[in-house]
C-alpha cells in the first residue's frame, strides 16, 4: 500500500496563511502600541501641531511671524493704556486665531491671586516672550513695584515692548536682553536688584532648576521669596519639581490647572524660599 503525501501546494497555502496571520498580528500590535503612545503623548502632539505645522503656513502666507500678527492684533483691538484690554485682546486672539504660548487666562487667574497675596514691590520674570505676563503681572503690582523680565530673544523683546507700551506700563516693566545665566548673576552689580520679591519662571524648562540655583547663589532670594513656575506638567519640568520639593529651603504648593487656551492638564507650582 502506497503512502499518500499531501500536495505541495497545499503545504505552502498553509504555510502562507501562518505569515499572513502572523504579520496581520504584528500590525495590529504596533497599531496599538501607535495608539496608545499617541493618547499618551497627545497634549505634545498637539503642541507640535501648532508650533511646527500650522506656524509654518501661517508664516508663509501672512508674510509675518505669530508674534507679529498677534501685536497687529493688539494695535488694532485693545485699547491704548489700558491693560486689562491688552490681556483680553491677546487671550481673544489666541483662542480664536492662533494659539501661544502665553500663561493665558485659566493660569493667569492663579497667577493673579498670587500676585495680589505676595504684594511684590520687585518682580523678576524669566522669559517675556511677547509681553503678556508682564502685563498681567505689572497691573496688579503695588505702588512703587516694578517687573524686571529677561528675554534672550529680540525680536521677542522688541515685540514685547511695544505691547508693554499699549497697555500704558513701560514706568513699570524693564526688559532685560540676553540670556538667564548671564543676567541673573549680574542683577545686584549691574542691575542694582539687590532682592526679589517673586519670581516667575516660563523660559526653557530645562533652565529652570540651573537658574534657581543662580538666584540663590547669587543672594537675591531672600526669606520669603516666592518662585512660581509655569508648564509643571505640560511639556513638563520634572527636574525642577524634584529640586524644589525635596529641598528642606522651600515651602511648595502645587495649583492643578490647563495648558493654556486648551483642555490639557498642567498645573503651577510655587516655591517658597525659607532661607
Amino acid at each position: 500500500m502506497g503512502i499518500i503525501t499531501a500536495p505541495a501546494s497545499q503545504g505552502c497555502h498553509d504555510e502562507l496563511t501562518q505569515m499572513l496571520e502572523s504579520q496581520t498580528a504584528l500590525i495590529a500590535g504596533a497599531l496599538v502600541l501607535l495608539l496608545l503612545l499617541t493618547w499618551k503623548y497627545r497634549a505634545l502632539l498637539v503642541l507640535a501641531w501648532h508650533e511646527y505645522i500650522r506656524l509654518c503656513f501661517m508664516n508663509f502666507i501672512s508674510g509675518m511671524s505669530k508674534e507679529e500678527r498677534i501685536l497687529n492684533w493688539v494695535k488694532q483691538n485693545a485699547v491704548v493704556g489700558n491693560a486689562q484690554s491688552v490681556v483680553e485682546a491677546i487671550d481673544k486672539y489666541c483662542y480664536e486665531k492662533e494659539w501661544a504660548m502665553n500663561v493665558g487666562d485659566v493660569k493667569g487667574l492663579i497667577m493673579d491671586k498670587i500676585i495680589e497675596e505676595t504684594k511684590p514691590k520687585i518682580l523678576l520674570e524669566l522669559g517675556t516672550y511677547c509681553g503678556y505676563s508682564a502685563v498681567r503681572m505689572a497691573r496688579l503690582l503695588p505702588p512703587g513695584g516694578h517687573l524686571f523680565s529677561i528675554e534672550f530673544n529680540e525680536s521677542f523683546a522688541a515685540i514685547a515692548q511695544q505691547v508693554i507700551q499699549m497697555a500704558g506700563l513701560q514706568d513699570k516693566v524693564t526688559i532685560l536682553k540676553g540670556p538667564s545665566q548671564e543676567i541673573i548673576p549680574q542683577l545686584k552689580k549691574k542691575y542694582e536688584i539687590n532682592t526679589v520679591d517673586m519670581v516667575f519662571l516660563d523660559h526653557w524648562k530645562e533652565r529652570y532648576v540651573p537658574d534657581t540655583k543662580l538666584l540663590e547663589d547669587s543672594g537675591v532670594l531672600r526669606k520669603g521669596s516666592v518662585l512660581l513656575a509655569d508648564n509643571v506638567i505640560c511639556p513638563g519640568a520634572p527636574a525642577f519639581l524634584e529640586y524644589v520639593r525635596n529641598n528642606k529651603r522651600y515651602e511648595c504648593t502645587n495649583y492643578p490647572s490647563t495648558v493654556e487656551y486648551t483642555n490639557m492638564e498642567d498645573a503651577l507650582e510655587k516655591a517658597v524660599f525659607l532661607g
